[in-house]
């Protein structure tokens, strides 16, 4: 019987990573190591020992993953790490304080959202359907446009969207990121047309004590018609 691979979240993910250190140091260097839940904070020395270094691979591949899959930790991590690289820490409100400067440079208005994380899993997240297309337009504008694109998932290919639009004449018509939580479902990205017209939507959806599938199956439903240029088809 061949093993089954999954997939699991650790409680405490410092420790888990403190025991995989353990783990690579045992097997490598002689003597013994030891793993303790908490430490005492100590002052960083002028210049640190590093232990040991990762080299990412490019950006856009990691947006790549957090898009077409919905990589929350991924996200959350891009949202501070942006705060240490352009901003004034490496927070969540110094990741924030990018984003909203990016967004006021993309013409966003101010009053059409709300942010307090880089996931979207926050209650407290407010979004408007323009502020999105506005997002995304002046992204279709911009040399990096169709990278990011790219990265977004396409509908019946790849995905959060592989079992999606499998009824849309040709795959490839639509490139979507999916939002989901308890009481509320989203889609927003690029069609283009059965004319070939390209366009910017955003279908926002949330308060509902519909079934998820029926919520799902009419923003589908919308946007199919969209796409194919006729009356949405009741699923």
């Amino acid at each position: 019987m061949r093993p089954s691979p999954s997939k699991i979240q650790p409680n405490s993910p410092p420790l888990f990573s403190a025991s995989s250190w353990k783990s690579a140091a045992s097997s490598s260097m002689a003597g013994s190591t030891r793993v303790t839940p908490s430490w005492p904070a100590f002052p960083l020395q002028n210049q640190p020992l590093v232990l040991a270094s990762y080299q990412s691979k490019p950006l856009i591949e990691d947006v790549r993953v957090i898009n077409k899959v919905s990589q929350n930790l991924h996200a959350e991590i891009l949202l501070r790490l942006l705060g240490r690289e352009k901003g004034t820490a490496g927070t969540v409100e110094g990741g924030l304080e990018v984003l909203r400067g990016f967004l006021n440079q993309a013409g966003v208005p101010a009053d059409h959202y709300a942010f307090y994380d880089g996931s979207g899993l926050s209650r407290q997240n407010l979004v408007t359907p323009h502020a999105v297309v506005q997002l995304l337009r002046y992204a279709d504008s911009e040399p990096w446009g169709t990278s990011f694109r790219d990265t977004l998932p396409v509908g019946g290919v790849d995905g959060s969207l592989s079992d999606r639009f499998k009824n849309v004449a040709e795959q490839g018509h639509i490139y979507a990121k999916t939002g989901s939580l308890g009481g509320v479902k989203s889609l927003s990205g690029y069609a283009t047309t059965e004319h070939g017209d390209r366009i910017a939507f955003s279908i926002l959806s949330n308060n509902f004590n519909l079934p998820n599938k029926r919520v799902t199956d009419t923003i589908d439903a919308i946007l199919e018609a969209i796409v194919e240029d006729g009356p949405p088809r009741r699923k």
